[in-house]
């Protein structure tokens, strides 16, 4: 069993570097639905952490095609294999 986070229309402008850190420093997100904001209560280390406690086999994580550059999913992935819920 797999989880896409985000799902959606929501994974086409999702810009992941908004969706890492404190949550009350974490800035909004564009609604894929309406144009409007969208918030990051839930981010990458939520979805870590639902991967974690939940029976999902694996986790994939969209990178906002629209918006981020080959680059920027470099970043990710390297955030990624550094985060305590990957160990």
């Amino acid at each position: 069993r797999a989880y896409r986070f985000p799902g959606g229309s929501e994974g086409n402008l999702y810009k992941w570097k908004r969706g890492i850190g404190p949550l009350e420093q974490r800035i909004d997100n564009i609604s894929g639905n309406n144009q409007g904001p969208q918030s990051n209560e839930f981010g990458s280390d939520e979805f870590g952490r639902l991967l974690e406690t939940t029976n999902f086999d694996q986790g994939f994580m969209m990178v906002a095609y629209g918006y981020e550059k080959p680059d920027d999913a470099d970043a990710f992935m390297c955030l990624l294999s550094n985060a305590q819920f990957l160990d």
